[in-house]
């Protein structure tokens, strides 16, 4: 951890924490992620978004249509350059996401994982072809920021720093007169859950209250990007804008949030314990939670499914994915 930031918060830990306390705890606080083949370690869906933010990043910064050599080892070029020079964007893509999802041994391609290397390239070609003609401007790209909360004690001379929240901001833009943060997200479904998850996302207030600190002036909306990753990709049905606002309670309720989130971590500290909020979080997502092996064992058990299936693992908020 960067000894300047210290005890830090962000909209992932905090969501984590409000999904399960003790899964918080192995992940976060004992540092334990899953052991996995390199494939499967840069083959899943968040790498795929790591992958596509990389690609827009360098679009939205004026470098990611130059052309540059293919990531791919053979002199005589792959499938996606046969050794020609390709986007900057797809360079990038290709390198944060360097193999396909492993085939499993049910393979079903209607039900097959669709995020592969060639379709993500070709849903950033045919994001170009949708929104490459937008007007509006870029002003900064990949924009880290901390927000710094302080002990609330009227009696304290000069306020204790409890924490810091912290965040990256995919684009600021600035379109008729107005400045508000994008933020670009990956999703294999579209409909009426995913538009509804943003009104009440800490982390789109978090963006919105960064920029109005940032620049100094009020922010109330942000921009949600989303590319939706499918088997056929169609520009009317896999690109969607959504606009989400706050206003001034907003911004307040989510301060006492972040700070609510913090003084519970400081309690199960002091308690020791960390409980689960099973069975929901169990099965969340659709998928068994990694640690479910690890809240099903016993005390003396544990180690060695520890050291058998994991690895420890600290995540540098100040490092650039």
């Amino acid at each position: 951890m960067d000894k300047e930031i210290g005890e830090w918060l962000d909209a992932s830990k905090i969501n984590e924490l409000h999904l399960c306390p003790r899964r918080y705890f192995y992940r976060y606080e004992e540092h334990l992620v899953p052991k996995t083949s390199e494939e499967r370690h840069y083959a899943n869906p968040m790498q795929y978004g790591i992958a596509i933010h990389a690609a827009l990043a360098s679009y939205y910064d004026g470098t990611g249509l130059d052309p540059v050599t293919c990531p791919c080892p053979s002199m005589e070029g792959c499938e996606f350059c046969h050794g020609q020079p390709i986007p900057r964007m797809g360079m990038l893509f290709l390198i944060n996401y360097p193999f396909d999802p492993p085939i499993e041994l049910d393979y079903n391609p209607r039900t097959a994982d669709p995020r592969t290397r060639a379709r993500g390239l070709e849903i950033l070609h045919q994001y170009l072809e949708r929104w490459g003609r937008e007007s509006f401007e870029v002003l900064a790209t990949e924009i880290p920021f901390a927000i710094e909360f302080f002990r609330n004690d009227p009696h304290e001379p000069i306020p204790k720093l409890l924490f810091t929240y912290v965040g990256r901001i995919d684009l600021i833009k600035k379109q008729d007169g107005q400045i508000f943060p994008k933020d670009h997200k990956s999703t294999t479904q579209f409909g009426q859950r995913f538009h509804n998850q943003w009104k009440l996302d800490l982390g789109q207030t978090g963006y919105m209250h960064a920029v109005a600190n940032i620049l100094g002036i009020p922010v109330e909306k942000a921009e949600i990007n989303a590319l939706r990753i499918t088997t056929k990709i169609q520009q009317d049905e896999s690109f969607l804008r959504i606009e989400t606002t706050r206003n001034p309670e907003d911004f307040e309720e989510w301060e006492r949030e972040v700070r609510a989130a913090f003084a519970s971590i400081q309690r199960y500290r002091a308690e020791g314990f960390w409980p689960k909020h099973a069975p929901y979080a169990c099965s969340a997502y659709n998928r068994t939670c990694e640690y479910y092996n690890l809240c099903t064992a016993t005390c003396n058990a544990r180690a060695n499914i520890i050291e058998a299936n994991f690895e420890r693992r600290e995540w540098n908020p100040t490092d650039v994915e």
